[in-house]
């Protein structure tokens, strides 16, 4: 399991592996100051795959023009079925079709501060 800590002194954010077994903890030192880092609580990965909901399509070479305005086409048909359809959630059912789940919701989920100036 991948574990992250974050220093309170100098925001430096640490990723620790280990077993789930094995005991978590509190705190370790920070890798850049020394000072204690804390464990910071976050979501648990997801997996996207089967979700239609983004264009997670790779779009590399020649052919990125047709593809992106590909991907643009699919996001321009679920926003109609969504709009039209009233639900959030859309599944894929053949190539560029999609349909409504009923009660299903698109979710944001927050990123933990990476401790980057840019945030």
């Amino acid at each position: 399991m991948t574990y992250t800590y974050k220093c309170s002194d100098c925001q430096f954010v640490t990723e620790r592996i280990q077993p789930m077994a094995d005991p978590l903890p509190d705190t370790v030192k920070c890798q850049k100051c020394g000072k204690d880092s804390e464990i910071v609580v976050s979501a648990p990965a997801l997996s996207s795959a089967g979700l239609s909901n983004s264009p997670i399509d790779a779009v590399v070479g020649r052919d990125a023009e047709a593809r992106w305005a590909d991907i643009k086409h699919r996001q321009k048909i679920r926003n109609k079925i969504r709009q039209q359809s009233g639900e959030q959630g859309v599944r894929m059912t053949g190539r560029n079709e999609f349909a409504p789940i009923k009660g299903g919701r698109l979710l944001t989920v927050n990123a933990p501060n990476t401790g980057l100036k840019d945030e």
